[in-house]
């Protein structure tokens, strides 16, 4: 992961991934639509994904920061039918305060009945 966000933040991968990725960035929509494979996606989507969502671009701790904050924030991901009228998922934020270095929500963060994936939403208002 350290390798592949040096390589992201410097511009330097492969020209083809740098290639897909700006497609992404341009894109109004990415869609993956694939059969279930053991509960992932197939290996040749898998592969795509791991290359072009490299840390410092899809994720990572670093410059971009992570979830809702870096070179993907705003975009809208799940909800097909309400794709481009339903509001972006508040994920919590890293810069914000929500996790600590390690990427852990803080004591106190928690949700009052939270759990699970929905621990990571900045409740709304």
């Amino acid at each position: 992961m350290a390798a592949s966000e040096r390589a992201t933040l410097a511009g330097r991968l492969a020209p083809e991934i740098a290639a897909e990725q700006e497609k992404v960035l341009w894109s109004d929509a990415v869609v993956l639509q694939f059969p279930m494979w053991w509960f992932s996606a197939p290996a040749i989507m898998k592969g795509w994904i791991d290359r072009v969502f490299t840390a410092g671009f899809g994720y990572g701790p670093a410059v971009p920061p992570p979830y809702g904050e870096g070179a993907l924030a705003g975009r809208r991901t799940r909800r097909l039918d309400g794709l481009f009228t339903d509001e972006p998922v508040p994920f919590r934020t890293l810069v914000g305060g929500d996790y600590d270095h390690d990427m852990r929500l803080p004591p106190g963060v928690e949700e009052a009945g939270a759990s699970g994936l929905d621990l990571h939403v900045r409740p709304r208002g």
